[in-house]
């Protein structure tokens, strides 16, 4: 038997949706016992239709009870911290405790640019925003001078819900040294992007993590693993599966991205087992899967041929 998994959802609505039906895949998700739905985050994608993040997790607060609501990832460095922190204690609230901290320092340098933000800063100013955001979420009146931020005297209300903060993760598409002690310092754990690490790049990367935080005196064992926007499409026929997901008639399955074979999880139920085993054995312990929203027959397949595979 391959071992334990937990399963997420990687949530990807394009201009069809609208706060009704976001809903009621949420609720879905929740039925069918996924552990957490995770929205993708961008501000600007070159003009495609994205869905502002919060927004969308706003609605699936309202719209679910205990599944866990997060982001893989929120681009931390294209928010002013006490923004940010605003943001993300409202959605803890607004959800009763049940927000998944995971942010990064952003990929789309077209999507910086746009704001006027260098994208070789990106880096720096996610360890200083988390720095900010944390003190906000923690302080009573909070000071901070930065070298990208500053404020004085900043109140935070209402405080997250979950003390002393909610679970932060970090995402990144390797676990080079810097992301690696990252992870090590701020977060439970460690998000690597379905989109652009395989299954090799995942195991070194999370050998550094490792590596990372023997350095810095905390326990490896205490870091938690997953792996988000693993793009899926299940058939009882493999050729049919990748006809359909090559074809691009449904959005979110075809290239620009992932253009990978390997990075998507594409095939029939027994495919998929075999290729979540592989994760599995590479160190990962949760796997959040992006399905195309409009096709939410897929994530009813996945929960009942793929996920008692991974029960035990």
């Amino acid at each position: 038997m391959p071992p334990p998994l937990r399963f997420s959802v990687s949530v990807s609505f394009g201009g069809s949706h609208d706060a009704k039906s976001i809903g009621r895949y949420g609720a879905l998700a929740e039925r069918l016992g996924f552990r957490s739905l995770l929205a993708g985050d961008h501000l600007y994608m070159g003009g495609r239709h994205t869905l502002h993040s919060v927004a969308t997790l706003a609605i699936l607060a309202a719209s679910t009870e205990e599944i866990g609501l997060g982001f893989c990832s929120y681009v931390l460095p294209l928010r002013d911290p006490l923004f940010a922190a605003k943001e993300l204690a409202e959605i803890d609230c607004l959800s009763g405790g049940r927000l998944v901290a995971g942010l990064a320092a952003g990929s789309n340098a077209a999507e910086f640019a746009t704001f006027g933000i260098p994208f070789s800063e990106r880096g720096d100013r996610l360890d200083e925003g988390l720095g900010a955001v944390m003190k906000l979420w923690t302080g009573e009146r909070v000071n901070f001078e930065g070298r990208f931020y500053r404020f004085s005297d900043a109140v935070l209300a209402p405080r997250p819900m979950q003390q002393p903060h909610p679970p932060i993760w970090i995402g990144s598409w390797t676990g080079n040294r810097r992301s690696a002690e990252r992870v090590v310092k701020y977060a439970a754990g460690w998000q690597a992007s379905g989109l652009h690490t395989s299954v090799a790049e995942f195991g070194v990367g999370w050998q550094r993590v490792q590596e990372a935080a023997r350095a810095l005196g905390r326990d490896p064992s205490s870091i938690r693993t997953s792996y988000v926007n693993a793009t899926m499409w299940l058939d009882s026929d493999r050729t049919r599966a990748w006809e359909t997901a090559n074809s691009g008639r449904i959005a979110g399955l075809a290239p620009p991205f992932p253009t990978g074979v390997e990075l998507r999880l594409v095939g029939t139920p027994e495919d998929i087992i075999g290729r979540l085993g592989d994760l599995a054995a590479a160190g990962v312990e949760e796997v959040a899967i992006r399905p195309p929203a409009s096709a939410s027959e897929q994530l009813e397949i996945f929960a009942r041929e793929v996920m008692p595979a991974f029960a035990g």
